[in-house]
């Protein structure tokens, strides 16, 4: 950063000499970041010897090509023409390299056998719960006020 000013005081070195000047601190690392790019920063404290990583929204992280090189992204067929990313696994052994070969199901996909397998019920059974609302074969489409949502402040 070149501010040897900061560096060098007792009163910076401990954390409440930091927070008493933390205005200054938040100031002075502001206008250092703010001229240079995300990578930059990193690659510049990483010189230095101060561990640093970029956050990653998840955006960035499918635009990574180090994480497509290393086969972290599975894109199993997703419908007619449709193959979206998913994340694989993040570690890996020999035994099941690869993770998972297709997506999630759908919504209500898999219901008949859930509810068959797991939960005993007959395909007379299934269908009765369809018949009074309590099960269907995907989303319900959500009108207008359906849900509330509140801010912190009550509003």
């Amino acid at each position: 950063m070149e501010r040897h000013d900061l560096g060098g005081t007792a009163e910076l070195a401990t954390v409440p000499g930091r927070l008493a000047r933390r205005s200054d601190l938040d100031e002075a690392l502001t206008a250092w970041t703010s001229g240079r790019s995300r990578e930059e920063v990193v690659h510049v404290l990483q010189a230095a010897g101060t561990p640093a990583a970029p956050v990653n929204d998840a955006h960035d992280l499918v635009e990574d090509q180090r994480l497509w090189s290393r086969r972290f992204f599975l894109t199993p067929d997703d419908g007619p023409g449709k193959r979206y990313p998913y994340p694989g696994l993040a570690v890996r052994t020999s035994a099941w390299a690869r993770g998972s070969s297709r997506p999630a199901p759908r919504l209500g996909a898999d219901r008949r056998r859930v509810l068959s397998a797991c939960a005993g019920l007959t395909d007379k059974g299934i269908t009765a719960l369809k018949r009074v609302g309590i099960t269907g074969e995907g989303p319900t489409p959500m009108g207008e006020g359906d849900f509330e949502f509140k801010t912190k402040g009550g509003a």
